[in-house]
């Protein structure tokens, strides 16, 4: 198994191309959520592991972190998407300076990260999931529900992530923090989908 995972040549994204096909029929989802999870781990050259705020521990830890898409239900969910977050310390890009950008680069090589790979903020990889289920694997558009962190008011992304939903003809709520439970139940139940609020 670690052999299939690690090194064997298929397909992940025909994988979950397939995965998401399977979960538009089964599944049928009334919406979309986008959510984060932290693998917590104890070393450090896992790809893109860093201390960070990890949900798995309840506090700041060593993790991974994992952007996902999920097709929900009222009775069921699959996820159908997801990428890993690559922080900017495993950017050799953003480094300060030669030397730092070098030991950067080591650690890349050692995790196998492809030269590729940067740093992309976790909205971004949301919008790219998204694109890619429907756009590219012809799965319908639903009714997108995002993590609470999207829709922190004090964070600079929440404007430009809103817009661009709204940019693909999405009903797009990204609920505040004490919203979010409410909100994805009134999706679940078909009820009206609020607007999202630009300045909220």
């Amino acid at each position: 198994m670690q052999q299939f995972v690690t090194t064997s040549t298929w397909d992940h994204v025909e994988v979950r191309r397939r995965l998401a096909g399977w979960a538009g029929e089964f599944v049928d989802p009334d919406a979309l959520v986008i959510d984060n999870t932290g693998f917590p781990k104890d070393g450090k050259d896992s790809p893109g592991v860093a201390r960070t705020h990890c949900g798995a521990l309840g506090k700041t830890g060593n993790c991974q972190i994992g952007v996902s898409v999920h097709a929900v239900t009222d009775w069921t969910s699959a996820a159908i998407d997801w990428r890993s977050f690559l922080p900017e310390s495993w950017d050799d890009e953003k480094a300060a300076d030669e030397q730092a950008a070098a030991e950067v680069r080591a650690r890349r090589a050692r995790s196998q990260v492809p030269d590729e790979v940067r740093r992309r903020e976790k909205w971004r990889l949301a919008l790219d999931m998204l694109d890619e289920t429907t756009t590219e694997w012809g799965l319908p558009p639903r009714p997108v529900v995002a993590d609470a962190g999207y829709g922190d008011a004090h964070s600079g992304h929440h404007r430009v992530f809103a817009l661009r939903l709204h940019e693909r003809r999405r009903r797009h709520p990204v609920p505040q923090r004490a919203e979010r439970r409410s909100l994805l139940r009134s999706v679940l139940r078909r009820e009206h989908m609020p607007r999202c609020r630009p300045n909220a």
